[in-house]
């Protein structure tokens, strides 16, 4: 018998069978998909291991509804075959209400295919993203397999690495430490002895300075002392001079009263030099001579005149100085080459 839609009950046989045989083909997938996804979760990361999980559960997801689809549109097929089986033998007021349910029960039918058919395609792109799935966790084996021989050759080389540097480790710890350790032995032997000699050195050469300092000291004292010894005599040979011209004098007077002309006494020619002295060369002496800076410009200038009159160097500084200094009257007497 056909249905107002003008389908018979084998079409609608038909139609239930299909949904079972694709459910178990999907089944048949899944156990595949569920087979290689496990393999896969061996080699993958954390996070690939998790995508590939969430993608099986939702694989299982999908096969659930599908089976659920499935069974209520067999359900459903069953019903209209019942409905149109109870439509023979009743009233054409029931059979319009039968054929009104039918028709709903249809409407009911196919919109139930319809989410089937989803279901199904959902199913499909889930084991397609598998797919892609089992191909990134091909990829990451590979890399990690590289990565692997990458990482044994890295290890390769640092062992190696290390060999030699304890080969070398052990040629400085045996061999060149130990002749550093005689050198630096040898060179603090070396450097001490250097240290003794050069401390000694310099206690010598601070003997010697001492030594120097003395002589120098010595010889100073003695040129001051020659000096004064020098003014001295000179003292005494214008006093002796002075004595013997009063001597001379009280015997040379003539029987008249009237003294003679007598040669310059022995004063004049100790104390003056009657030929004088340069200007210039008196100066230049002055300027020279330490201690002169002392004295008032005034008494600078009649030492001056003295001394280019021919005046007796000592003569002349004792008019200008209360005590006459050493290295002065040295000084001037050597400058203007005086004998006094």
């Amino acid at each position: 018998m056909s249905n107002q839609w003008g389908r018979d009950t084998q079409s609608i046989t038909r139609s239930r069978g299909a949904p079972i045989g694709t459910l178990i083909a999907v089944l048949l997938s899944l156990g595949i998909g569920a087979a290689a996804g496990y393999g896969a979760l061996q080699v993958l990361t954390t996070p690939d291991a998790q995508k590939l999980a969430r993608a099986e559960e939702r694989i299982a997801a999908l096969t659930a509804e599908v089976a659920e689809r499935d069974r209520q549109l067999t359900q459903a097929a069953e019903a209209v075959q019942q409905a149109q089986a109870d439509t023979e033998g009743v009233s054409s007021s029931d059979k319009v209400e039968l054929r009104q349910t039918i028709a709903a029960q249809r409407a009911e039918l196919d919109a139930m295919t319809e989410k089937l058919a989803q279901a199904s395609t959902a199913l499909e792109r889930e084991k397609q993203r598998t797919v892609e799935l089992e191909t990134e966790i091909a990829a990451a084996r590979r890399n990690a397999d590289d990565q692997a021989r990458s990482a044994d050759q890295t290890k390769r080389t640092a062992d190696e690495a290390v060999s030699s540097s304890l080969s070398e480790l052990r040629d400085l710890k045996q061999t060149r430490i130990p002749g550093l350790e005689a050198q630096i032995i040898s060179l603090q032997k070396d450097l001490a002895t250097s240290a003794a000699r050069i401390e000694k050195a310099a206690s010598e050469a601070k003997e010697l300075r001492r030594q120097m300092a003395a002589a120098r000291d010595a010889r100073s004292d003695s040129e001051n002392a020659l000096t004064l010894e020098r003014a001295r005599a000179a003292d005494l040979q214008a006093q002796l001079a002075r004595m013997q011209q009063q001597t001379a004098g009280g015997e040379s007077k003539s029987p008249q009263g009237v003294v003679e002309e007598t040669p310059a006494s022995a004063e004049t020619s100790s104390t003056v030099n009657t030929a004088g002295r340069e200007v210039d060369l008196v100066a230049d002496a002055l300027d020279r001579t330490p201690g002169i800076d002392r004295l008032s410009a005034a008494d600078r200038d009649r030492l001056q005149e003295m001394l280019v009159s021919g005046q007796c160097v000592t003569t002349s500084l004792k008019a200008v100085f209360r005590s006459v200094p050493v290295v002065t009257l040295r000084n001037l007497m050597r400058d203007l080459k005086s004998g006094c």
